[in-house]
C-alpha cells in the first residue's frame, strides 16, 4: 500500500535548503549524504518525503523528531521535556493551570527574585 504524499514536508525541506544552505543544493546533499539531484527532487521536483528520508534529515540536521509534521505556527513553542525532572514537570503543570493574572503576578515575583540574585552575583556577594 502506497503512503499518502505529504506536500508540507517538501515545503519544509525547501525552506531548510534556503534557510540553512542558502539554496546551495550541493551543500545540503553533502550534509545529508545524498545526491544533489535528489535534494532538488525533494525541494522542487515533487518527490515525496517518506518516513525514512524524514528520519534521515531530522537526524543529520539535528531537528526535532517530528519537525516535518509540526504546524509551522506552533513549532517554536515546543520544548524537549525528555530530560526535565519530575519536579520541573509538576511546576510546568502548575503554570499551565494558572489564569493570566495569577501567572503575571508570579512571573513578576520570579523575575524580581532572579534580578536580585543577578545583582548580588555581579557585586561578588553570595
Amino acid at each position: 500500500m502506497a503512503t499518502a504524499k505529504k506536500p508540507h514536508r517538501n515545503e519544509k525541506f525547501r525552506k531548510l535548503l534556503l534557510d540553512r544552505f542558502h539554496g546551495v543544493q550541493v551543500d545540503m546533499a553533502d550534509a545529508l549524504g545524498i545526491s544533489p539531484s535528489l535534494v532538488h527532487r525533494y525541494a522542487f521536483g515533487g518527490k515525496g518525503i517518506g518516513e525514512d528520508m524524514k528520519a534521515l534529515v531530522e537526524k543529520k540536521l539535528n531537528l526535532s523528531r517530528d519537525f516535518f509534521d509540526l504546524d509551522e505556527n506552533t513549532e517554536h513553542l515546543l520544548v524537549d521535556l525528555t530530560k526535565a525532572s519530575l519536579e520541573k514537570l509538576k511546576f510546568m503543570q502548575e503554570i499551565v493551570a494558572m489564569n493570566e493574572d495569577e501567572f503575571r503576578a508570579k512571573a513578576g515575583a520570579f523575575q524580581a527574585i532572579a534580578a536580585v540574585r543577578t545583582q548580588k552575583e555581579s557585586n561578588g556577594e553570595e
